[in-house]
């Protein structure tokens, strides 16, 4: 009988190999006041992860890649900074594959938000600890359009740690919501309290 860990595995790599080739941007900097290590991924085929991607500092794309190119980075990043963050701003596909890699070293969702667009809505659904769930969503309705830079110039302050999940929604109308991809907002970091 497989164990729920082989079977997790042996699933994600059927459905890896089945995903389609996402343009994918990544960068590895060093910033912010407590010199936290970050990852960032973002699916370079969508125009508002290409805006956040191009909001966060110091700039070093790898474009063009398959994701499942980018699971040796991302186990190599994990080894080497276990105290990390890695973020995204990626399709829920990507994001699935690239959580079920990072809680292998320890690192869990301590923040995830979908973003949707239907008709002239956008909808912000945002799950994170009760402290700041109600910030970030708030936050997020209130950069209006330019919510991919409110989150890449306040990725340090996505939580960290291990809190209960609470998930909030927000809704506003906007001019232009022509075709928008569904995309998922998302930080891993390694639970505080082990």
């Amino acid at each position: 009988m497989l164990s729920r860990r082989t079977f997790i595995k042996s699933a994600l790599a059927t459905n890896v190999a089945l995903l389609a080739r996402p343009s994918q941007a990544l960068q590895q900097v060093l910033t912010g006041s407590e010199e936290i290590p970050l990852l960032v991924f973002a699916d370079e085929h969508s125009a508002h992860s290409k805006h956040f991607i191009s909001n966060v500092a110091e700039r070093k794309s790898n474009i063009d890649l398959d994701i499942g190119q980018h699971f040796d980075l991302l186990r190599e990043f994990c080894k080497e900074s276990p105290m990390g963050q890695i973020s995204g701003l990626t399709r829920d596909s990507d994001f699935f594959a690239l959580e079920q890699i990072a809680k292998d070293f320890g690192f869990y969702t301590q923040y995830s938000a979908t973003h949707h667009y239907s008709g002239n809505m956008l909808t912000h659904e945002v799950s994170s600890s009760k402290d700041s769930a109600e910030l970030i969503t708030s936050s997020l309705k209130n950069a209006k359009e330019q919510w991919p830079q409110w989150l890449a110039n306040h990725m340090r302050v996505l939580p960290r740690g291990n809190a209960q999940l609470v998930t909030q929604k927000t809704q506003i109308s906007l001019a232009n919501t022509d075709q928008h991809d569904f995309l998922v907002s998302w930080s891993l970091s390694p639970n505080k309290n082990k």
